[in-house]
């Protein structure tokens, strides 16, 4: 059931663009830790296999420098199979400041994935009790706006206290949301995508207390879907149109080499019927290969065409005497030939409509030839 819910909110997330959920509809998908130093050393295999921990939370930087344990749990982490997310904690008391603390964080994220959002920890008492709502929320966007220029999913992280009286929560929607209360229930009234519920939890693989959390959202279908966090975009799967197949079908039985003989010439007709059956949109599907056998069969069934017009001059099917004077007459300019008329015409293959042309024509039509001069 877990499971289902999880793909349910993934899709919501991916039709509504949104990282949280109001806290009235709160559902369980996931549970995690959050660690730092203060948690070293961590056994990651064994908190792998601990049924309560589908996730960790690692802190990544501190006033952008790395942490002592981001060199080691993140490895370590991932060869776990442990899905990973991080925090950064901010010391930046300006928004110019809070900038050059992201972008140094971004370095340190460079070349990894992770399956969770990458927060902003703005909870310092000595830089924010004091700070006014507006610096604050001005100095966390400017965190989590570099980290979503640079490809990542930002979140903030924050206790109920300072989410509700220290930060305009509603200047940072479009970020994910990770909420701290210790009080058995989440005071904030907000939404949020993610409780941090403890810092007294116990897991394996950690000696002593841990922040544990419960997560509302399906963040790693999302991120992965989206290409966010070192991922690559995923691509649904391409439907390929029955008419490209019915295409394809014919066109192995037909290979290049035999577009050039005229027997084949019902069987290049029928290629184009398959081949024009596809809507335009679906041609795409097509390689480049069957692009370019496509092109030398276009080449073929015009070629097959102005054959089969050879001195069919009046256009009723069939090269006669008919044709033979209206050649005559054109050639002393008597009558006007349209260009496809023209082309009928000149059958001998000297670029000239003439006698020779008509006198071709005649032999053709009582069978003393079974196909004209320019045919080679």
């Amino acid at each position: 059931m877990k499971k289902i819910i999880a793909i349910l909110l993934a899709v919501v997330l991916a039709v509504t663009g949104l990282f949280v959920i109001p806290a009235s509809a709160a559902t369980v998908v996931a549970e995690g830790i959050d660690v730092s130093k203060w948690q070293m050393p961590v056994d990651w295999k064994k908190v792998a296999a601990d049924p309560n921990v589908d996730f960790a939370i690692i802190r990544v930087s501190w006033s952008g420098l790395e942490t002592t344990e981001w060199s080691t749990f993140y490895p370590e982490a991932k060869a776990a199979g442990v899905p990973i997310g991080c925090y950064a904690y901010t010391m930046a008391s300006t928004v110019a400041e809070a900038k050059e603390e992201a972008k140094k964080t971004v370095e340190l994220l460079k070349g990894k994935k992770f399956e969770y959002p990458i927060y902003i920890d703005a909870e310092e008492p000595s830089v924010y009790d004091s700070m006014s709502k507006a610096t604050l929320t001005a100095i966390i966007k400017a965190e989590c706006d570099v980290l979503r220029e640079a490809g990542y999913m930002a979140g903030v992280y924050a206790n109920t206290n300072y989410a509700t009286n220290k930060i305009d929560m509603s200047q940072l929607s479009q970020y994910a949301v990770w909420i701290a209360d210790y009080r058995g229930y989440n005071g904030y009234a907000g939404e949020y995508g993610m409780w941090q519920y403890t810092d007294s939890g116990s897991v394996n693989g950690i000696s002593g207390g841990v922040d544990m959390n419960y997560c509302y959202v399906d963040y790693p279908t999302y991120i992965k879907q989206q290409g966010l966090n070192g991922y690559e975009k995923e691509q649904p799967p391409v439907v390929i149109d029955p008419k490209v197949e019915a295409f394809r079908q014919i066109k192995d039985q037909l290979p290049v080499v035999d577009l050039l003989e005229l027997t084949h010439a019902n069987k290049v007709a029928e290629l184009e019927l398959a081949y024009n059956a596809i809507a335009e949109a679906n041609k795409s599907q097509l390689t480049a290969d069957e692009v370019s056998y496509m092109n030398a069969a276009l080449e073929k069934i015009n070629h097959l065409e102005y054959l089969s017009n050879l001195g069919d001059v009046t256009e009723d099917g069939s090269a006669d005497a008919k044709d033979a004077l209206e050649v005559l007459k054109f050639a002393v300019g008597k009558n006007i030939l349209t260009e496809k008329q023209q082309a009928a015409a000149e059958v001998v293959g000297d670029n000239e409509i003439n006698a020779k042309d008509a006198l071709e024509i005649l032999k053709f039509a009582v069978g003393k030839i079974v196909k004209f001069p320019i045919e080679g």
